[in-house]
Order: C-alpha cells, then sequence, then structure tokens
C-alpha cells in the first residue's frame, strides 16, 4: 500500500511539475527555445483503463494516433516542446509533433503526427484534470472506448474519462 502511495505521488509531482513548468514559462516570458524539450520523456495512458497508452500507429500511409497497451515501445514515448506559438505535444522517437487532421464528421477530427512546423494545428495544453486539450478551439483528445487500435481523436472537451489522461514514466 504504502509502495502504490509513493508511486502515485511521484506520477502526481511529475505530473504538477510539467503543468506549472508549461504556465510558468508561459507566464513570465522566459520560454525555452523552439524545440527544447521540457518535462521529460513520458507515456500518457487512458484514467480508464492505465493498462492502455497513446500509441502511434505507422502502418497505413498516415501514421495516426492510436490506443494500445502500454509496453516500453518507443512510440508510446511523448514528451513537451516548446514552439514559437506554444507548447506542442511531439513524439520523441520520431520527433514529431501530434497534429490534428482533417474533420471526418461534425465535432470529430483525427489526429496524426507529422513533421514539426509548431503551428495551431500542434499546439497542445496539458489540464489539472489531465485533459489535453488542442490550440484555444475547446477540442480535447479522446478515446471512443478502452480497446487495443481505437483512434485517438478530437472532440470537444468534457470531464469524463475518456478524455483524461494519466502521465507515467
Amino acid at each position: 500500500m504504502m509502495r502504490n502511495t509513493v508511486k502515485l505521488l511521484a506520477v502526481a509531482a511529475i505530473g504538477g511539475a510539467l503543468v506549472l513548468a508549461l504556465f510558468s514559462s508561459r507566464a513570465s516570458g522566459a520560454a525555452a527555445p523552439a524545440g527544447v524539450t521540457i518535462g521529460g520523456v513520458f507515456q500518457l495512458k487512458s484514467a480508464a483503463d492505465q493498462s492502455f497508452c497513446m500509441d502511434i500507429d505507422n502502418q497505413g500511409p498516415t501514421p495516426r494516433l492510436i490506443l494500445s497497451q502500454c509496453t516500453a515501445a518507443s512510440s508510446q514515448r511523448f514528451s513537451f516542446t516548446r514552439g514559437a506559438d506554444g507548447f506542442s505535444l511531439m513524439i520523441d522517437s520520431q520527433g514529431n509533433c501530434l497534429s490534428t487532421g482533417a474533420k471526418s464528421a461534425p465535432s470529430f477530427f483525427g489526429v496524426s503526427d507529422a513533421p514539426c512546423r509548431y503551428t495551431g494545428k500542434e499546439r497542445w495544453a496539458l489540464s489539472l484534470t489531465g485533459t489535453l486539450t488542442q490550440g484555444t478551439k475547446g477540442r480535447c483528445l479522446v478515446i471512443p472506448r478502452v480497446a487495443a487500435n481505437v483512434s485517438v481523436n478530437l472532440v470537444p472537451c468534457q470531464e469524463v474519462a475518456l478524455q483524461q489522461w494519466k502521465l507515467s514514466q
């Protein structure tokens, strides 16, 4: 029990430190140069089931963001970097940024990875509740259900477990 409590506190401290680093550098104006990793490398686990992590599927013509069982795969490792217009969630092993894709249905957007251009489509904010919001349009990363190979997409933000993520090292 004590061991799990210590582990939980460590993960919470990492998440809190990352959120503070993101917001304090923005507020103070003393931002890190573009492309500098902030907060280390981590996995993003689904709050609905922490045995599932965000992953990049490179099998099709366009890489897409999916949910997979958590492993040590480099495609499940992410870090925040400072861009010219805000923070970008970046795939650590490939140096690509998560980016919104084409609109495929009302209120439904795909997410893929591509070379970083530090545009608004790559700007991400992590809230204290664990939602990852894209830009300023109020859309958050979501999974339709907890299962392997389901797509991670963008929908209007709500405080639900399927839109919440936990940082893990």
